[in-house]
């Protein structure tokens, strides 16, 4: 699994009946600080779970529920990064010493 550093990333919100792409409610596109899209996390509502999941697309899925998770990591924390090896997904910040943040 080679790490991405993530530098860049757009949310997206799908809406309707059965979301979109296979029932995707969310995803979120990384990137490098080229621009060059890594990876992409896709939500689900647990109780549709994942279908139509594109095989070899560099993809974590995840609940709806991690969403706000996800978004908090990749606003404060630095460097975030990404990897895709076989059939799983990590999502994962930097080494950081214990009580960083805090006041």
């Amino acid at each position: 699994m080679a790490d991405h550093v993530i530098a860049r990333y757009d949310i997206r919100m799908h809406s309707g009946p059965q979301g979109a792409e296979g029932n995707v409610r969310a995803s979120i596109r990384l990137a490098d600080a080229d621009g060059k899209v890594v990876g992409t996390i896709r939500f689900y509502d647990p109780e549709v779970g994942t279908k139509g999941v594109p095989i070899g697309e560099p993809l974590m899925t995840l609940p709806l529920a991690a969403l706000p998770s996800v978004v908090d990591m990749l606003r404060n924390e630095k460097p975030v990064l990404f990897a895709r090896g076989g059939l799983s997904s990590t999502l994962r910040t930097g080494v950081e010493p214990v009580g960083e943040g805090e006041g």
